[in-house]
């Protein structure tokens, strides 16, 4: 029996898969918010840094410029790492490591970790490690995407995965730039790190590489399946539109059209069903 093409891969679910797949999607969504935030803070609290251990524009380009390096060459790695290790503990680890290096920020500079290493070296040791601790987020998340959501749905969930970035962009400016105000930047460094920590802490306990049943792995496949028939019905049903005329060249090209849309539509909706 077909499924018809206007189905919601959410029917084919049972209510504690949804529910568990809600969970980690947003717990996905919390790290992505919490990651830029993190990485924007720095910054923001740029100029109080700079008044307060003497650097110039350009010493402070460079640490912000760490992170980004120490992002970009991880990321590769970063990636291959959750392949082999599973998403949930590396994740982990990205979670407290980001929340160590956060905190740590507080120490930087003046008058604490800037006295045995130096303020620039100090700030510059700091982001970068950030910046590689950090990396694996988001090939993590796609492997979580790709493991926990049905296929047809998992675009949508990328973009909630994916717009926790703009939020964290977002929010960070307006909170942080009031915790500055109201405990200092150090303070406020700490209390990031904190959340940061918090939020690993839930990512560990709750969180799984795979489904952990029979029952979700085969909800999810069914749900995978119903929603592959979807392009070999479009395929059909435009091969169906088609006029039945004398043949012509004109037809002749129309028909091998459809049936390279519905070979197309046909072989895509083997590869949703695997």
């Amino acid at each position: 029996m077909r499924t018809p093409i206007s189905a919601k891969p959410e029917q084919y679910l049972d209510t504690s898969s949804q529910e568990r797949t809600r969970a980690i999607v947003l717990l996905m969504v919390a790290f992505s918010v919490m990651s830029y935030f993190d990485r924007i803070i720095m910054s923001i609290a740029g100029p109080f840094i700079m008044s307060e251990s003497h650097l110039s524009e350009t010493q402070m380009g460079a640490v912000y410029s760490a992170f980004t390096f120490g992002y970009a060459i991880c990321m590769i790695p970063g990636g291959r790492l959750a392949d082999r290790l599973g998403p949930r503990h590396v994740l982990t680890v990205m979670g407290f490591g980001a929340a160590f290096f956060t905190g740590l920020t507080a120490l930087g500079g003046k008058p604490l970790l800037g006295i045995r290493l130096g303020v620039i070296p100090s700030f510059l040791a700091i982001r970068l490690a950030l910046g590689c601790f950090t990396a694996p987020l988001y090939p993590s998340c796609a492997i979580l995407n790709a493991r926990w959501s049905p296929s047809a749905s998992r675009a949508r969930v990328w973009g909630w995965v994916a717009s926790g970035s703009g939020i964290g962009g977002a929010l960070s400016p307006l909170l942080f730039t009031s915790m500055i105000e109201r405990f200092g930047w150090r303070i406020s460094f700490l209390a990031s790190a904190f959340v940061t920590g918090v939020l690993a802490v839930i990512w560990h306990w709750y969180v799984r590489d795979f489904p952990h049943s029979t029952q979700d792995v085969a909800s999810l496949q069914s749900a995978s399946k119903a929603h592959g028939t979807r392009y070999s019905a479009i395929g059909i049903s435009f091969c169906s539109r088609l006029p039945i005329s004398p043949p012509t060249t004109s037809n002749t090209f129309s028909f091998i059209g459809c049936f390279t849309i519905w070979a197309a539509s046909a072989t895509l909706a083997r590869a949703r069903a695997l």
